[in-house]
């Protein structure tokens, strides 16, 4: 009986490939059932998860044929929790969706036929659940091709995966059409309305979200490169930051620093260039001295002119820093927070550092926040991690490490206009 009815799952959604127009026509002379529109939903589901896992797994045996069973019975466990979650919202998604345009299409002289729309979409869903777990599998194919030959037409399935979408789409606009006796015009604003509302709903949260839970804003200029080096992500990403309180007003290079340059900015970045000229420095220096926050990560802003370190050259900003550069030096630890009670941390647990890391000697002005060792208590042998100091009237900020590739919540708490007193 299951077969059969996987069998059935695949031909009546074959059928409504074929011809769309005429399966609707057969489902609307069929005596309904929530029973049979659910049965057929879960059971394409049911069978595009057996076809997507298929083509997964083949994959993973192919590339490393040293997996063991355990490590595929940790893929097939993992999917098949997730699936009860797709399952859920699906038979969820359906019942919201016919919902919502019976809904509306009432407003527009539509009959509004809820279960005969839910029918009809549930056949669509299936269709389309369907086709794109045939789509998945093919491109699995393409992959193990592509390991043993250097060939692999991805490009056919990219085409695929657009045509079944552009079908989809139609689809549920003809559903729509079909079930409430629509005209053209109709029809489309009940379809594209679903569309209107969930961009306005998505807007409406963010404003929402910015309004009750961001903190005043705070002001954060980057000097040096906007993108991390190894993986190419950026290092702000604005929207995210701006809904927590933070406004990212852009990166400049050092060779753009000049009078002027870091006065709208509560808090100044120095990352991902080490050269610095006379210039940027002499600005860092009067920006400290004015009130501002300057966050140095790792060895940024060490080199002038031949020479290593912050305390060089005419115009220099070392001796208004809480820490001296000593060097880099490749670690594999974690962080270890050293003043758990500051607002920084905020509950936060150490994350795991890793790579290059910059070793600083700790001046008497510096109060250190965490440390970068595989101890739990801080020795010789630990790298300051985050240090802090107050320069001139200014605050200074030290980190050894990218925090961004670490724990975007450091970054968070430490631009927190309401962190320092």
């Amino acid at each position: 009986m299951p077969v059969i009815l996987l069998f059935g799952t695949v031909d009546n959604a074959l059928s409504l490939f074929g011809n769309a127009k005429g399966a609707f026509k057969s489902l609307s002379k069929a005596k309904f059932s929530w029973r049979g529109v659910f049965t057929e939903l879960n059971a394409s589901l049911f069978l595009g998860f057996l076809v997507y896992l298929a083509g997964a797994l083949s994959v993973k045996l192919v590339e490393n044929a040293q997996y063991s069973s355990q490590s595929l019975l940790d893929r097939v466990t993992g999917d098949s929790v997730n699936f009860v979650f797709v399952i859920l919202l699906a038979n969820a998604a359906l019942l919201l969706v016919s919902g919502f345009y019976s809904l509306v299409s009432r407003f527009v002289g539509g009959k509004g036929a809820f279960k005969l729309q839910t029918l009809l979409l549930s056949r669509v869903f299936s269709a389309g659940v369907l086709a794109f777990a045939a789509l998945l599998f093919l491109n699995d194919a393409f992959h193990i091709l592509n390991l043993y030959t250097g060939l692999g037409p991805y490009l056919l399935t990219l085409l695929g995966g657009l045509a079944v979408a552009v079908w989809l789409v139609y689809a549920v606009y003809s559903a729509i059409k079909f079930a409430n006796s629509l005209d053209f015009l109709k029809a489309l604003s009940v379809f594209l309305s679903l569309v209107i509302f969930a961009a306005v709903a998505y807007s409406a949260y963010f404003v929402a979200y910015a309004w009750l839970f961001s903190a005043p804003s705070a002001n954060v200029l980057v000097v040096g490169s906007p993108i991390n080096a190894e993986d190419g992500t950026p290092l702000f990403n604005s929207e995210y930051f701006r809904l927590n309180g933070v406004t990212y007003i852009g990166t400049v290079s050092p060779d753009s620093v000049m009078p002027g340059t870091l006065e709208r900015a509560d808090y100044v970045v120095v990352e991902g260039v080490r050269e610095c000229n006379r210039d940027a420095r002499a600005e860092f220096a009067r920006y400290l001295q004015a009130g501002g926050k300057l966050v140095l990560v790792g060895d940024a802003c060490t080199e002038f002119q031949g020479a290593k370190g912050w305390s060089i050259g005419e115009n220099n900003f070392g001796g208004l820093l809480p820490v001296a550069f000593v060097g880099n030096e490749n670690v594999d630890s974690r962080l270890r927070i050293y003043a758990a009670d500051d607002p920084l941390f905020n509950g936060l647990l150490g994350p795991r550092v890793f790579g290059e890391v910059t070793r600083v000697r700790m001046k008497d002005s510096g109060v250190l926040l965490a440390f970068i060792s595989n101890g739990d208590s801080y020795s010789e042998d630990s790298l300051p991690g985050i240090v802090h100091g107050y320069a001139g009237s200014g605050e200074a900020y030290y980190f050894a490490f990218d925090a961004t590739k670490t724990s975007r919540e450091l970054w968070l708490n430490l631009f927190n206009p309401q962190r320092s007193g």
